[in-house]
């Protein structure tokens, strides 16, 4: 979303520098070409649009998401016993309290397809 405003806000000022440079030849100082605003401009705004691509949701089947996925749905006893993060134990207890073991809707534990599928559901179920 980030990344569509700042094209967006770009391809309107651009189009601004644009309509003044043509239309108003005074605005330039003499000794500056038009051409150096403009491809200032067009730089600006192509390293803005790069670093909103930068922006990136959290990688999923990471230890980070493992962890935000304990954080919803705990697999422990609440004493420090439970599944490591992870492992396929854990997941199949995540799809237990989730509601989703058995019912075939998941891809296979070990994929990477299945913490996009849980994420998903998370995502869709947030409170």
């Amino acid at each position: 979303m980030l990344k569509d405003f700042l094209l967006y806000f770009c391809s309107l000022s651009m189009h601004k520098v644009l309509t003044l440079s043509i239309g108003d030849m005074k605005m330039f100082p003499p000794c500056v070409s038009q051409s150096k605003y403009i491809f200032s401009w067009l730089f600006f705004c192509l390293f803005l649009n790069g670093c909103a691509s930068q922006v990136k949701e959290p990688s999923l089947c990471t230890e980070s998401w493992y962890e935000y996925v304990e954080s919803r749905v705990p697999t422990g006893d609440g004493m420090g016993h439970g599944p490591d993060l992870g492992s396929l134990e854990w997941r199949s207890v995540v799809e237990f309290k989730l509601g989703l073991r058995d019912q075939n809707l998941l891809p296979d534990r070990p994929s990477n397809g299945w913490c996009k599928a849980i994420d998903q559901f998370l995502k869709d179920h947030d409170e």
